[in-house]
């Protein structure tokens, strides 16, 4: 069942008010256009919160006289 929410969303630039939907953990669709009134009755509306991509922390420690970075 797809599941979405209303939000700010980081776009690349900037927090801009918009909507996604995601689908077993999996997002398949982003707009910053207004939702229609029968999708905007499916999203869960986040008022302020701000919502952006995860970050990964790629650091990694080498052993045994190797190193890695």
């Amino acid at each position: 069942m797809k599941k979405g929410i209303q939000a700010k969303l980081w776009d690349g630039k900037q927090f801009r008010v918009g909507w996604l939907t995601y689908d077993k953990g999996v997002i398949d669709k982003i707009s910053f256009r207004k939702p229609s009134p029968k999708r905007a009755a499916d999203l869960h509306d986040l008022g302020e919160r701000c919502v952006m991509p995860g970050f990964v922390d790629t650091l990694l420690h080498g052993y045994g006289g190797v190193d890695c970075g």
